[in-house]
Formats: structure tokens, C-alpha cells, sequence
């Protein structure tokens, strides 16, 4: 039983990056401010349901930005009440971290099951420019001959077996669909790296380089998650048992899954040079609050000038 790739469980809060994503996509920026305050919503059958924010208080109007640095709950529902769940869904399916996604808000607080693999896969489209990434667990295969069988990475390379005769290099497409605008791509990377930064991950930040990531906590605490990256590589942890019961109180994932992941990545980003994400060459730049935020071109707030 491979728990990466089989164990279906509730990613929490780390889904919320999908959320904001999906609202960048949808005419929000990172200037837009959304009420943290209490909400209640009633549905269908009566029932009435208060999400809370994990220590029960409330900020009031926020930045996008500082909703998913400090992960409020509240926030994020309205945010989603705002989009729309039915966009919400479609861009969790689009990029396979579920096969089809009940439209109800709970879902934007990332009670839908998935598996670490997919999540990981997600986050990928992130610091890829946008471009979806297929996971494989299986790069290349040949026969007793050296011919290959299977090959995972399926683009074309016409000239790639023929001699060198001084000519340009042969030049292979970019793998993976569009799923992100790059600007809203590189807008959720700069946030992510303010999780590590100011957020729910600053034990993150003991690494020295330029790391962006989400944590997750579910009810009872479940599972605890974080899904982190450098612009090398992204990397999902994931803690829970078996039969889903109580990790115990306080496991979350910053306690429980951030240290794992800072383990690993001492070793893993080894050889690899502190570069910086980079942004899409047609992103505008603007201060808001005191931190420099990307815009899509058209999107930046104008300075107001007295006639």
C-alpha cells in the first residue's frame, strides 16, 4: 500500500491555493480585500454551518495575501462564495487533484480526499509557469536491445538521433498544458513564499534560500500536511495514521509536517544554487502594504494624481 499515491485523505487548508489561484483568474488581484469575520451559512436542508478560523478570531478586512499567509478560514469561504464553486472545481479537476469535486464550500477548506502524489502534481503548476506537470513514477524503459518501450515524457524530438553537422540545437516544446495564466502562477508562488516568511511555516525560512509552501490541518487533526518547493523541485508531506484517527492535539502542520519537510530539503537542495523564482516578463509591480506584489499587465493599482 503505497500511502503517496493510494492514501485518499483531506488535504485542509493546503487546497486553499487553488482557491486564491482561481480567484486571481476571475478579475481579483493581489490588492483585493475580503472580510475575515464570522459567517454563517444555512443550506439546503436547514442546516447551518460556521466555519472558524483556527484560533477563533478575526482580522477583518484583508489583502488576499495575508488570507493565505495566516490561513483564515472565514476569509477564504467568502473568497470562494465570491468566485463561485463551480470555477473552484473545475480548476481542482483541471489539475487532477480530484476526478470530480462536490460544488459546496466546505470543499474550498479542502474537505475533498486526495492523495499527496496529486497534491504534489498541483503545486507543480505553481512554480512551472502555470504549465500543468504529469507525475510518473516510471522515466524510461528499454529492452535486452537498448531500444526504448516506454518513455514517459512523450514530446517529439525529430532530429534528436541525428549526427552533429554545426546546425542549432534541436528544440523541444514545453511540456504540459496552460492551466495558470504565468502571472497568477507566479502571484501564488510570491504568496506562498509569505507562508514561509510571516505565516503558518515560518520554520521553513531556517533553510536560507527562497522557499514558498501551504500547511493543512484537518478536524481533530486528522492529517497534517505541507506541500513546500524551491524553484528546483516541490516537495508534499504528509502525516497521519491509517485508520484517520487523532494525530493529537496541536499536530498540525506546521508542527507535524514543516520539520519533515525541512529535513529532507537540507539534503535535497544540496548543489542546487539559492536562485529566486522568476516572474513573467510582462508583469507589472506595485507596492501594497508595504510588500511588492505582481500584477497582471492592466491589473496594477493606479497612482491617483491631483489635477
Amino acid at each position: 500500500f503505497n500511502r503517496a499515491t493510494q492514501a485518499f485523505r483531506q488535504p485542509g487548508s493546503a487546497f486553499k491555493p487553488i482557491v486564491y489561484a482561481t480567484a486571481l483568474e476571475n478579475g481579483y488581484t493581489p490588492a483585493s480585500v475580503i472580510m475575515d469575520a464570522p459567517i454563517t451559512l444555512t443550506g439546503a436542508n436547514g442546516q447551518a454551518w460556521s466555519p472558524e478560523n483556527y484560533e477563533h478570531d478575526y482580522y477583518g478586512p484583508l489583502q488576499l495575501r495575508k488570507g493565505l499567509e495566516l490561513s483564515r478560514n472565514a476569509m477564504t469561504v467568502r473568497l470562494a462564495q465570491g468566485v463561485g464553486m463551480t470555477k473552484i472545481a473545475a480548476s481542482a479537476e483541471r489539475l487532477g487533484v480530484v476526478t470530480k469535486m462536490d460544488k459546496v464550500l466546505a470543499m474550498a477548506l479542502g474537505a475533498g480526499e486526495t492523495t499527496v502524489f496529486k497534491m504534489s502534481a498541483a503545486y507543480s503548476a505553481f512554480v512551472n509557469g502555470g504549465k500543468k506537470v504529469e507525475p510518473h513514477l516510471i522515466e524510461l524503459v528499454q529492452d535486452r536491445e537498448g531500444k526504448t518501450i516506454l518513455r514517459a515524457d512523450k514530446r517529439d524530438c525529430n532530429r534528436c538521433t541525428a549526427g552533429f553537422n554545426g546546425d542549432e540545437s534541436p528544440r523541444i516544446p514545453p511540456a504540459g498544458a496552460q492551466v495558470w495564466d504565468p502571472s497568477t502562477a507566479y502571484q501564488i508562488t510570491s504568496m506562498l513564499q509569505g507562508v514561509v516568511q510571516r505565516g503558518t511555516a515560518t520554520q521553513a525560512s531556517v533553510l536560507g534560500r527562497p522557499i514558498g509552501g501551504k500547511t493543512g490541518t484537518t478536524n481533530d487533526y486528522r492529517s497534517a500536511w505541507f506541500m513546500g518547493f524551491s524553484p528546483q523541485m516541490v516537495v508534499g508531506v504528509f502525516v497521519g495514521f491509517d485508520d484517520n484517527r487523532s494525530l493529537g492535539k496541536g499536530e498540525t502542520g506546521s508542527q507535524a509536517a514543516v520539520p519533515i519537510f525541512v529535513d529532507f530539503m537540507r539534503e535535497a537542495i544540496k548543489g542546487y544554487p539559492p536562485d529566486d523564482f522568476k516572474a513573467p516578463s510582462n508583469a507589472k509591480f506595485a507596492m501594497v502594504r508595504g510588500i511588492r506584489e505582481a500584477f497582471r499587465p492592466g491589473s496594477e493599482p493606479r497612482v491617483a494624481v491631483d489635477k
